[in-house]
């Protein structure tokens, strides 16, 4: 946990490969560990309205989740608590709720939750289950969504 916190804090000096590969290593720390929790510890709240697709998850003060790597742009709503974010396209940031912010696709991110916090994230699917939503919204390896510079393409 240490080393990602001072990553967090030199973010901005970092090339966007640093961060990425930074954010991955510690995902895969943690798993080889057998010390982090899987979705269960985070369940998801899954809402469809007519092809909006709203993914809200509770997160407890302390915690340091890695997110899935997002295949489209899309909206975030922090609905309550405070938030340290770690991605390759913004390096750190902190939120505190109500805040609202886009998401770029390719969007992989870690977050250390500072306050307990409610985070919606609203995309735009043709899914009618929350499988498939998932499935349309989230790629398994970077290799599904190509970054090339400040352009982002799903393959």
């Amino acid at each position: 946990m240490n080393s990602i916190v001072k990553v967090m804090e030199v973010a901005g000096a970092l090339a966007k490969k640093d961060i990425r590969d930074a954010i991955l290593s510690f995902q895969e720390s943690i798993e080889q560990s057998g010390l982090g929790v899987g979705r269960e510890a985070f369940p998801l709240r899954h809402t469809l309205v007519d092809g909006v697709y709203a993914r809200e998850m509770t997160m407890f003060a302390g915690d340091t989740v890695v997110g899935c790597i997002h295949k489209q742009e899309h909206l975030n709503f922090i609905m309550r608590g405070r938030v340290r974010v770690l991605t390759e396209h913004e390096g750190c940031q902190e939120y505190t709720a109500p805040h609202m912010f886009v998401s770029p696709a390719g969007t992989k991110r870690l977050v250390h939750v500072l306050e307990d916090c409610v985070w919606v994230a609203i995309h735009k699917v043709k899914g009618t289950t929350p499988e498939e939503c998932e499935a349309e919204v989230i790629a398994q390896t970077y290799g599904e969504v190509e970054i090339i510079g400040e352009f982002t393409e799903v393959l």
